[in-house]
């Protein structure tokens, strides 16, 4: 029994750890010729393979591949925290949200914007009116069997918009939206978005 509730805090403490590395982006000047570039650089990209970076400080995990069955186990978000760094008006920055299904068959996910709980101390809550920033192009991305889907997330500044060094906070939720009863479990990614 002892064994069986070690394991389960550990998993919890490692989906915590690597959810919570962040990832920063850069911002690209508005126009329809921008290149999609995935800012995840510590994540290999083969479509066969993704390989997460594994929590240090943890004797009972052997190898990474040991860790990458456990991770194969439970559903998880990938990036924790995105950075955005120096938005500014009619500019954007884009990232992948990474969405792992965990079940033996397709999952359906709902993806939205979700206030936060708490911020950093150094940001504030994105105000309601800025909410139009973030383009989610898939409000419901299917997932197949013990897959990972990558969705990409838009944070774009309207240029009317007056928003002069501010730094907000915004999360960014997935739920599966194969849960039933009262109690249902949402993944979040935390936004922090600086504005020049």
């Amino acid at each position: 029994m002892n064994r069986f509730v070690l394991t389960i805090v550990f998993l919890v403490v490692s989906l915590f750890l690597v959810a919570c590395e962040p990832v920063k982006t850069d911002v690209i000047p508005s126009s329809p010729s921008s290149s999609i570039e995935d800012k995840t650089d510590n994540v290999t990209n083969s479509p066969d393979v993704i390989r997460l970076p594994a929590p240090t400080g943890y004797d009972n995990v052997t190898s990474l591949e040991e860790m990458e069955v456990r991770m194969n186990n439970v559903p998880w978000l990938y990036p924790g925290k995105v950075y955005i760094d120096n938005l500014f008006p009619d500019s954007q920055a884009e990232s992948v949200l990474r969405i792992h299904n965990e079940k033996d068959m397709d999952n359906p996910f709902s993806v939205y914007l979700r206030v936060p709980d708490y911020t950093d101390p150094a940001y504030e809550k994105l105000p309601e009116r800025f909410y139009k920033w973030i383009i989610i192009p898939d409000k419901i991305v299917t997932v197949g069997p013990g897959q990972i889907k990558d969705t990409l997330i838009t944070v774009k500044m309207d240029k009317d918009d007056l928003a002069v060094g501010k730094k907000y906070e915004i999360w960014l939720a997935i739920m599966d939206e194969s849960q039933t009863g009262m109690v249902k479990t949402e993944l979040c990614s935390r936004w922090f978005i600086s504005t020049q």
